[in-house]
């Protein structure tokens, strides 16, 4: 990287045949700091075109995405997560629910609707309840409920629905 930059880290890793060791290299690229949104959102697209048949290495990657970051990075992002499986998609959403960040929690929010199991979005939608149903983000709300609306069975709809309305209590 001191010699020739993120591109140069990217090239590098490009070579590496193992999807293992590209995402440790990844890993501490992501971890070395310093980085642009530009640089982030370069790490993620190469991320998501070299993992591409690992979606567990994918996954692991994508969760060391600074959570300010996933802003930035939206398309490049959407494009990563359209190559995981249901599972990991969920999974990497889930992580990125911690931030208090409405623009980040509004990415996550659009990016599950593309989550196909219907078990798995409602899972991330239980999680989600309690950090975007809190009452001071209308956009969070419809976005929640737009993705809501994604999913077809009654059982997994009704557990989205009753950990809503635990959080329903505390909104107006």
């Amino acid at each position: 990287r001191a010699r020739g930059g993120v591109p140069a880290v990217l090239a590098e890793i490009a070579n590496i045949r193992s999807s293992g060791a590209k995402r440790k290299h990844y890993e501490a690229l992501l971890a070395s700091g310093e980085l642009t949104a530009g640089d982030v959102d370069s790490i993620v697209r190469h991320a998501g075109r070299e993992l591409d048949g690992s979606s567990g290495d994918l996954r692991a990657v994508l969760r060391q995405v600074p959570p300010g970051g996933v802003r930035a990075i939206d398309a490049a992002l959407g494009e990563a997560i359209g190559r995981m499986s249901d599972g990991d998609k969920q999974a990497v959403l889930s992580g990125m629910l911690d931030t208090a960040d409405p623009a980040t929690l509004l990415v996550v929010m659009r990016l599950a609707e593309r989550i196909g199991s219907d078990g798995d979005k409602a899972s991330l939608l239980r999680r989600a309840a309690p950090r975007v149903l809190d009452g001071s983000t209308t956009s969070l709300r419809e976005a929640f409920f737009r993705t809501y609306s994604t999913i077809g069975s009654d059982g997994d709809k009704h557990s989205v629905l009753v950990a809503a309305l635990r959080q329903g209590q505390k909104s107006p």
